[in-house]
């Protein structure tokens, strides 16, 4: 009775301590990045339309399922549309998510491995990042990871039905977050997982229900994507299964490939600072693979999900993201290793904990750099030598312990070093960034001004100004509109008028300033008087 009531009362905690990192400002800070405008104008005009095709300015958006938009909607219900009704239902499936995470790790480790694994976990800022954003991806990455979870909790304990059929009521809805990579990963992974264990037989379909499964994850999945193939006459299906699934893997796009190290590098990057430590403990999970059933499930998962996506053409720090709790128990499992033996002082630890301190010390001179421009120059001084000592506190804490051999306390240090980061970046560094984005200092320019489109632009001008604009593709088309309507500005990229003399000779340039994340410049235009 009273461990239980220890556990719930850590779990609380752990709740209010996610809660508090996921929610970090989501407010405070305008929506700039790509995916992230062009998500939310999405569910903002399927809410205006009451509609459940995805349209982004009133074009059919073939680029994700349904899920996220719904929870955007219902967020755009309780707190209006903007950046907080976006972003809310990600941060709290982040919160939520690392609370089960805890619970699963004490009912299937050491209440050593459960605290561990749960702070690297919150400690690992792109990890927190990615619940602050209003994308798909908090919701497929916390719904995929947890059927996972369910799926072991009926492995170590079948007499609980109920995790089976969780397990295959979440695959459904991964496959309404994000697609069919879902249902493909999932049952890589199973299948890798029971043939490893040298369990695969014929009546493995009866225990693990595969045919009543299979039938329930395609009855939660599969209705929409059919609706919404007669209503979009199959455009919808072309776009998305064609184009960003089976396009994407074969082929890169927009520019996001390269070789299979880049994949590793995200990985890395998703569990920093503890990422450093993902040598050791993929090592780890090796040596006690057979030894332990959920090191070897961890372990599974970790080589499919990377392997995965280190085969596929185009690569994204967001796709490996679902592997990271499960390299998460690799790590504290090493690192619990470490505590037992007192062996914290090894080349390879040397190694990680100085990557660690050279990541950190780049901080403040990223924020040095990034503060140059004019309207934000006057904190630059300020900001990066707030980050300066925040660094030089940490980085001595961690010399410290290190000396002492005190691995709990290094891990400590190490994790509130980057949580403090990640709150200095959440509340000063983006919302002074995102001031300086020209969909939000061209505001002064395009203000109770009609304006439309030239082949492409910056999507983040939707969302931040609540509007569909209209676009031209011909340039001969645009003039006509103009010669009628000589007062309209025209929002275009660069990209779209380099080289194109003709406006050059019509029109005046009255804004052009770059992207601060993307590489081009947003550029409005008006005709000469």
């Amino acid at each position: 009775m009273m461990n239980t009531m220890k556990t719930n009362k850590e779990a609380v905690i752990v709740f209010l301590v996610a809660s508090f990192l996921c929610f970090s400002n989501i407010w405070g800070y305008p929506i700039t990045i790509l995916d992230e405008a062009k998500n939310s104008e999405a569910a903002r005009e399927m809410l205006l339309n009451r509609h459940l095709v995805p349209t982004f300015n009133e074009i059919l958006r073939t680029d994700k399922p349904l899920l996220h938009y719904l929870f955007m909607q219902l967020g755009y219900i309780i707190f209006g549309v903007n950046e907080l009704g976006a972003r809310f239902f990600g941060a709290f499936f982040g919160a939520g998510f690392m609370t089960y995470f805890y619970l699963f790790l004490r009912q299937h480790s050491s209440i050593n491995k459960a605290r561990i694994g749960t702070f690297v976990l919150m400690s690992s800022f792109f990890w927190i990042q990615e619940f602050h954003l209003a994308v798909p991806d908090p919701y497929f990455i916390v719904i995929l990871c947890s059927s996972w979870l369910c799926f072991y909790n009926y492995y170590a304990n079948n007499s609980s039905k109920i995790n089976l059929w969780l397990f295959y009521v979440l695959i459904g809805l991964a496959t309404l977050a994000k697609g069919p990579v879902a249902i493909g990963l999932s049952g890589l992974i199973v299948l890798l997982f029971l043939i490893f264990k040298k369990e695969l037989n014929w009546n493995l379909f009866t225990k693990y229900q595969v045919i009543l499964g299979g039938i329930l994850v395609l009855l939660i999945s599969v209705p929409w994507f059919v609706w919404v193939h007669y209503e979009t006459a199959g455009a919808y299906t072309d776009g998305f299964f064609l184009h960003h699934n089976i396009k994407r893997f074969q082929e890169v796009n927009s520019g996001h490939g390269g070789i299979f190290l880049i994949t590793w590098a995200f990985v890395l990057l998703g569990l920093f600072p503890f990422g450093a430590f993902i040598p050791q403990g993929l090592w780890h999970g090796w040596k006690f693979r057979k030894r332990n059933d959920l090191i070897a499930f961890s372990l599974v998962i970790s080589v499919v999900v990377i392997g995965f996506f280190s085969i596929s053409s185009t690569k994204l720090p967001n796709y490996t993201l679902p592997a990271i709790p499960f390299i998460t128990i690799l790590v504290a499992s090493f690192f619990d290793e470490v505590f037992n033996f007192k062996t914290l002082k090894t080349w390879s630890n040397y190694l990680s904990l100085g990557l660690i301190a050279l990541v950190s010390i780049a901080i403040p001179v990223a924020i040095f750099i990034l503060f140059q421009h004019n309207l934000i120059q006057h904190l630059q001084i300020t900001l990066t030598l707030i980050a300066t000592v925040i660094v030089l506190v940490g980085l001595y804490f961690m010399w410290k312990y290190l000396m002492k051999n005190n691995l709990q306390k290094l891990i400590l240090s190490i994790g509130v070093l980057w949580m403090t980061l990640g709150l200095i970046i959440f509340y000063l560094i983006y919302p002074n960034l995102a001031q300086i984005e020209p969909a939000i200092q061209a505001q002064k320019v395009i203000e109770n001004q009609k304006v439309v489109v030239f082949d492409n632009y910056d999507p983040a001008f939707n969302m931040n100004y609540q509007l569909v604009y209209q676009v031209f593709h011909e340039e001969q088309e645009l003039l006509n509109f103009i010669e009628n309507n000589p007062e309209v500005l025209v929002l275009t990229k660069n990209r779209s008028i380099d080289n194109k003399s003709i406006f050059k000779s019509s029109f005046d340039v009255v804004y052009d300033e770059p992207s601060v994340f993307e590489n081009y410049r947003t550029i409005i235009l008006k005709k000469k008087d």
